[in-house]
């Protein structure tokens, strides 16, 4: 820690936790769009499956905005949701006009189809994080502190939100797609695997939460306490 502040100058840790929550989630969201029409097929007992592998990160993006909500407020959730879906825009745009310029085919055949992707997403997106915010925060009015309070809350709304968002603009975006062999093995793979990855996230999440909140109550303890005592010796 010594030699980084040496490099990198004081560091406002609070500042640097919200960076890295908001670089975080841009990156779980943009890795999704660019990739989110590349499909895994295979075979299982017979049966021919599916699974979006472009989606594989993606359910961290629920899990940040409801640790930011809590965190912070509703506001700063919804403000970097909303920009960060603007700068995925952007960039997707970029890409697309890059690729059209260009003489690579392939290049053009991949970027081309992202601005409808991303139309899609940005739509579904505010809906579920609507829904995501009425859950969680009348789950957490229910659960107010410890790790029991941040795990079921998270898990609660960022899994109805994951369904809602799945079941809106999967069969929509895989449309465009065609590697798919059956479009509901997607989404039930993809459903059960988000939910497995946010149940795991959501306990890192509330371990994480509650960590912090212990550290902050016995600071706060730490604090009255010595208060107590400056007082008591200035009265005698």
């Amino acid at each position: 820690m010594r030699y980084f502040r040496l490099i990198f100058g004081v560091v406002d840790r609070e500042r640097m936790l919200y960076t890295m929550l908001y670089s975080l989630f841009f990156i779980s969201l943009t890795s999704a769009t660019l990739s989110v029409l590349d499909v895994r097929n295979f075979e299982f007992e017979g049966y021919s499956l599916s699974f979006a592998v472009g989606l594989l990160f993606f359910p961290l993006t629920f899990v940040i905005s409801n640790f930011i909500q809590d965190r912070y407020d509703i506001r700063t959730a919804n403000t970097v949701v909303f920009t960060a879906l603007v700068a995925d825009g952007a960039l997707m745009l970029m890409l697309y006009i890059t690729s059209s310029l260009g003489e690579s085919q392939s290049s053009y055949a991949v970027y081309s189809p992202l601005i409808r992707v991303w139309s899609i997403s940005f739509f579904s997106i505010i809906i579920s994080c609507i829904f995501n915010n009425i859950i969680f925060k009348y789950v957490r009015k229910h659960f107010k502190r410890g790790f029991w309070g941040a795990f079921v809350s998270i898990l609660t709304s960022s899994t109805m939100a994951e369904i809602i968002l799945t079941c809106i603009s999967l069969p929509l975006i895989l449309s465009m797609s065609q590697n798919v062999s059956s479009l509901s093995s997607v989404m039930l793979l993809n459903l059960v695997y988000k939910f497995s990855f946010t149940g795991v996230a959501s306990i890192i999440v509330a371990f994480i939460k509650t960590h912090i909140e212990y550290k902050r109550d016995f600071i706060e303890n730490k604090k009255s306490l010595y208060v107590a005592e400056v007082s008591k010796q200035s009265i005698v």
